[in-house]
C-alpha cells in the first residue's frame, strides 16, 4: 500500500501564526479514536509496528511553547496534522 504525504504552509492573519499543515492520505481515523490521538499509550498501528508516541510527545512540546497542535481525519481518505507557530521576529 503506498501512502502519499503533502505539506502545506503559510500564514494566518486572523490568528497572527505560521501554519503547516502535514497530509497524509492513508486511512484516516475515526472520530472515536481521534480524540485519544495524544494519549503516550494509544495506537493504531500496535500490530504493524510503533507505539504512537510522536503526537504526544509533539503535542507536549508545542503546549509548553503555547503554540497550537489540531488534528482531523476523515475515514477512509486522509488525516491532517496541523501546527500553528507564533512568528518571532529578531
Amino acid at each position: 500500500m503506498s501512502i502519499s504525504i503533502h505539506v502545506k504552509s503559510g500564514y494566518d492573519p486572523q490568528l497572527k501564526r505560521f501554519r503547516l499543515t502535514i497530509n497524509d492520505e492513508g486511512q484516516g481515523i475515526t472520530k472515536e479514536k481521534l480524540y485519544k490521538i495524544m494519549d503516550p499509550n494509544f495506537t493504531t498501528k500496535r500490530k504493524s509496528c510503533g507505539t504512537e508516541m510522536g503526537p504526544s510527545v509533539s503535542s507536549n512540546i508545542i503546549k509548553e511553547q503555547q503554540e497550537i497542535l489540531e488534528f482531523t481525519s476523515t475515514v477512509g481518505r486522509d488525516t491532517n496534522d496541523t501546527y500553528l507557530f507564533i512568528l518571532a521576529y529578531w
